[in-house]
């Protein structure tokens, strides 16, 4: 049973946009109440989005799916806004929830343990009942403070911990080496012959910058596995992550169909048309760098696709065919960017700057950028409860390494059985989704855990992993994002029922913008805990009218497919 009776203390780490809706919530909940206290180590809200960014840097996910269920961005917003443009979004969000006077700035995490004297779980089963102790510090010499805390939200960020491999190859490299959270301006490549080692998005993105310098000499980039690379806008005004559907896609799913993966291996058909009609089908416009299996459910995709263009001159320019795609696409004259695709740095000659590769490219580099990403890191949280989640590196199903770094619980990666009262906000990582509307979701899911109101789940065939689960082994949390969104959602009854559109006062924009539209967080809130009046508006006004803006062929494109299906 849990005890109503008295204010519960909470402590929120971290004022990313994961943060504060985990603050909101639990400040807006009565049954228990939360004393709520976020400690943010900045002297900013932001997280990422102030701590990380670069010039111009914009959001790659659509401020349709970014956006707060109740909370939107104004309608002069740009699709895609910039970090700039988000970060003041928030700090609205704070003033229209009250979040201000909960956050303490300049507050680094010391250390966070549990209350219990016995280290685990297993030790004391009612550890977790117990609470956790927190130490931390205010300011770089302010004095440590101690405070005990009922129930705690770990929302550090994906972004705090720059993955800095180990290179031996590059240890003879007289130039100089940085990560790329070190990135500011493209003025740091002026005069430089460049090297990126790294596929993510911020690689492609320091790519597009040094070729857009005239001043950078050469510009290279180093990618062993490839990556599926298709735009966030592919059109005017139709942001990519909006061209999903629910039903029959991550809605109301069969065991079975599960088990089989029928919808992954259908819908694999529709988009391999879609990128041939691009004129490759390995990825939109896609000529270098590509990756394997191109299948649905296998990658996270690389959503900055600028610099996609400068790579495929090398490749392109080389045939006819390939030279007329180049002229289609107006190509023909961009700076090229050279790829060493599936080859690793082998070594340095002894000149110092001539890096070798293993399939015996060499390319002359002043700067080499590791794009190498981050690493999921807990400095603070005590090892007794690190050793409780294991390493991410030791869960992948071929073996094949990705990242040594901290573990995340069992359920739904936000909480684990033993420790209910400890929750991982904002750590999975979505396909084709944004970060923020997951997190407010398990937020949501946390809360109903903690009262004992979660929904026994279907139960799956003997064997089957978790349907939201990407099948790739680089990315250990790697989720496919309207499936996790639907799976957490049905575990509270906020997956939305047919009937319940169907009844509504607008039931056609209802189940249009339901069936035929994407997973936003806005539709989990028509139903369950913590339905509401401002969703059913924005779900029969805002969504509908972003399904209405795709247009007629691409609807009708889609509708044909849920016919299908």
């Amino acid at each position: 049973m849990v005890d109503h009776a008295r204010t519960r203390a909470a402590l929120v780490v971290g004022a990313g946009p994961s943060g504060l809706v985990a603050a909101k919530y639990l400040l807006a909940s009565t049954n228990p109440r939360y004393e709520v206290t976020v400690l943010e180590s900045s002297d900013e809200i932001g997280g990422t989005f102030v701590n990380k960014v670069y010039d111009n840097t914009r959001l790659v996910s659509s401020k349709f799916i970014t956006s707060f269920s109740d909370f939107r961005m104004e309608d002069d917003y740009p699709n895609h806004p910039s970090a700039a443009e988000y970060v003041a979004y928030l700090k609205r969000y704070c003033d229209r929830y009250s979040l201000w006077n909960s956050i303490k700035f300049g507050c680094q995490v010391i250390s966070l343990s549990g209350a219990s004297s016995k280290s685990t779980p297993k030790e004391d089963e009612n550890a977790d009942e117990k609470g956790y102790n927190v130490q931390y510090r205010r300011g770089a010499k302010g004095q440590a403070v101690n405070r005990h805390f009922d129930v705690v939200a770990v929302c550090s960020g994906l972004h705090n911990m720059p993955n800095r491999p180990s290179l031996p190859a590059i240890s003879k490299f007289s130039g100089q080496v940085i990560h790329s959270s070190q990135y500011k301006c493209p003025s740091m490549f002026n005069r430089k012959r460049v090297l990126i080692l790294g596929s993510g998005e911020t690689a492609m993105d320091i790519a597009l910058r040094s070729v857009q310098n005239p001043l950078c000499r050469s510009i290279a980039l180093n990618v062993r596995r490839g990556f599926l690379s298709i735009p966030h806008n592919l059109a005017k005004d139709r942001p990519l992550d909006v061209f999903i559907t629910n039903l029959f896609e991550h809605a109301y799913e069969h065991p079975w169909v599960q088990y089989l993966r029928l919808r992954w291996i259908l819908s694999t058909v529709v988009i391999r048309f879609f990128l041939f009609c691009s004129g490759s089908g390995d990825g939109f416009n896609q000529w270098a760098c590509k990756t394997t299996p191109i299948r649905r459910g296998y990658h996270i995709i690389n959503k900055s696709h600028g610099a996609m263009a400068h790579l495929n001159i090398p490749i392109k320019s080389e045939t006819l065919w390939g030279r007329f795609w180049m002229n289609l696409y107006g190509e023909a004259g961009l700076r090229p960017i050279e790829s060493f695709h599936r080859t690793s740095v082998s070594g340095v000659k002894d000149n110092g700057t001539t890096v070798q590769f293993d399939d015996g490219r060499e390319y002359d580099a002043d700067l080499i950028v590791l794009a190498t990403g981050y690493k999921q890191y807990f400095p603070f949280l005590d090892e007794s409860i690190k050793e409780e989640y294991g390493h991410a590196s030791d869960r992948t199903s071929n073996g094949e390494y990705t990242l040594d770094e901290d573990g995340l619980p069992s359920e739904h990666f936000i909480v684990s059985q033993a420790r209910p009262r400890l929750a991982f906000i904002g750590f999975v990582r979505p396909n084709v989704g944004a970060i923020p509307p997951i997190s407010e979701l398990q937020v949501m899911w946390w809360l109903c855990r903690l009262n004992g109101q979660i929904i026994k789940p279907l139960e799956l065939p003997s064997g089957v992993t978790r349907s939201y689960m990407l099948l790739g082994a680089k990315y250990p949390y790697g989720v496919d994002f309207g499936n996790y969104m639907h799976r957490v959602a049905e575990d509270i009854g906020a997956a939305p029922a047919l009937s319940t559109l169907a009844g509504s006062e607008a039931p056609f924009r209802a189940l249009y913008t339901y069936c035929l539209g994407q997973s936003m967080i806005p539709l989990f809130r028509l139903q369950g805990p913590f339905a509401s009046k401002v969703c059913w508006q924005v779900v029969t006004d805002e969504l509908w009218q972003v399904c209405m803006k795709r247009g007629g062929a691409e609807n009708f494109g889609l509708v044909a497919g849920l016919w299908i299906s």
